[in-house]
């Protein structure tokens, strides 16, 4: 199982995957690096663990983010071709026959079957280079031919929560799927108490993804919870499960696990976060929704948070202009259902594949 060390995101969604397939009497290894190998060892304490490195992404402090990952390019590729080499001795030490990848181009190999985990298949532009779509559309498609699946987390149909995105026009259904949301909170645990109340006026402000603008965000709600003295906590997405208070209204909590994120989200009245699609999901999966604030020239949350305050599921707002209390108004006025059908998707998904590896065992 291995996700991207882009945010916690990656990892987190996973954590729905790993425990299916433990119902499953799978064996699963973790290999991941950074702060998402550290959540999924919390989680999953007995499972075995390695570090399999991965590249840390860096965004500008400005709202145009295109040349900062045009230059990151060469570093990408360099990426995908090691983990490609670092996969065979994996497979060899460990000997593992399926390979789980969330958003990790290099890990497939002919001699196990390999699954690619993403909602993104195509990429969103910026409005002055839209017209490059069409080419990251392809190089997705090239750089995924190798693998034997691709799992989309999301529901194929009109409630869905990454639109075009993933939905495409053409795409190989025998070997694309739907496998529906991947949230930590679909687990059964969490399902049969998420009729909490929550506790009126707490504000919960979730903040997560690459440096500088996650800790920009970070001092601009400060600033504004405790000019309008709101009562908030804010969870930073940090590794260390370390609390402290700011002033009387404001708690600060480095990092929550999921028992812990559970409880918060279940409290608030009013959430704040990133658009990521990871938390998204996780919102959904407990019928929440959240003020959603995009990184700054990350366009796949410029577009998750217009696509999804268009269908009156979420608001959106701009981190430059951000007004939290005209915000915080525009939520409480909002009346969302979420019509989330638990339809097995992705046990079904999981049960293909063990036959589908079965097949092409006895092939081999």
């Amino acid at each position: 199982m291995c996700p991207l060390n882009w945010g916690l995101g990656h990892a987190s969604r996973m954590i729905l995957v790993i425990q299916e397939l433990l119902n499953q009497n799978i064996e699963v290894i973790i290999a991941a690096d950074s702060t998402p190998l550290a959540l999924l060892k919390e989680e999953f304490p007995t499972l075995k663990a390695i570090v399999l490195k991965d590249v840390e992404v860096k965004y500008s402090r400005k709202n145009q983010q295109i040349l900062k990952i045009i230059g990151f390019l060469p570093q990408l590729a360099y990426r995908i071709y090691k983990e490609n080499k670092d996969l065979i001795q994996i497979i060899v030490s460990e000997n593992i026959n399926i390979v789980i990848s969330d958003n990790r181009y290099g890990l497939w190999n002919k001699q196990i079957y390999s699954v690619f985990v993403s909602h993104q298949l195509r990429l969103k532009m910026p409005r002055n280079f839209v017209f490059l779509e069409v080419f990251t559309q392809k190089l997705i498609q090239f750089l995924t031919r190798k693998f034997d699946e691709i799992w989309i987390p999301d529901f194929e149909n009109e409630t869905n929560f990454s639109g075009t995105l993933s939905h495409l026009k053409q795409y190989n259904k025998n070997k694309t799927h739907f496998v529906g949301i991947l949230s930590k909170f679909l687990m059964s645990e969490f399902q049969t108490q998420k009729k909490q109340l929550f506790e009126s006026e707490r504000i919960l402000a979730i903040l997560s993804g690459p440096e500088p603008q996650r800790t920009i965000l970070e001092e601009l709600l400060l600033n504004q919870l405790n000019v309008h003295k709101l009562k908030a906590t804010l969870v930073l997405g940090k590794e260390k499960d370390a609390v402290q208070i700011k002033h009387q209204n404001i708690e600060i909590v480095n990092f929550a696990n999921r028992t812990k994120l559970f409880e918060l989200i279940s409290k608030a009245e009013i959430i704040v976060c990133r658009a990521g699609y990871s938390s998204i999901m996780d919102l959904a999966a407990l019928q929440k929704t959240a003020i959603l604030i995009a990184t700054p020239g990350q366009t796949e949350q410029e577009y998750l948070a217009d696509y999804l305050s268009r269908k009156k599921l979420f608001v959106k707002a701009q981190q430059a202009s951000l007004n939290l209390k005209t915000s915080i108004l525009e939520l409480k006025k909002l009346d969302t259902t979420f019509e989330i059908i638990n339809n097995n998707l992705l046990i079904e998904a999981i049960q293909r594949m063990l036959t589908r590896l079965q097949k092409n065992t006895k092939t081999n």
